[in-house]
């Protein structure tokens, strides 16, 4: 079910009940020492990284450097406080140097998380 939240900016959007957010704007606030224009500076590059992602798992697994670029995805995400990004791309990270029999289903969900992020990060911007 949908509730209703307020940006930082007082604009209210919907969001799902129980879900933590995509990015903790609290944590980015902290990072920029409530600098709202470089969050959205911030925001508007870890936007244009994201939309870099290969969603599909089939032709992302061929991809050269595909465990650097993951990683490259986690540490973005713990830097503007996108924990589900970071979360899940640790999982991936793991699964990569283990046995990786689970990650098509880790790349999946981080392909929804992804998704997720950019829009909210669209929502937050105004686009």
């Amino acid at each position: 079910m949908a509730g209703l939240a307020i940006d930082r900016d007082g604009v209210g959007f919907s969001v799902d009940e129980g879900r933590p957010r995509a990015i903790d704007l609290a944590f980015l606030a902290r990072q920029t020492m409530g600098n709202k224009n470089l969050e959205n500076d911030i925001l508007q590059l870890y936007r244009k990284q994201l939309r870099k992602f290969e969603p599909d798992w089939a032709k992302a697994k061929s991809l050269p450097n595909l465990e650097i670029t993951i990683h490259g995805m986690r540490s973005a995400a713990l830097g503007v406080g996108a924990t589900s990004i970071a979360e899940l791309s640790r999982s991936a990270e793991q699964e990569l140097r283990q046995n990786g029999t689970q990650m098509g289903e880790i790349y999946a969900q981080l392909g929804d998380a992804v998704r997720v992020a950019l829009e909210f990060i669209d929502q937050i911007l105004g686009e």
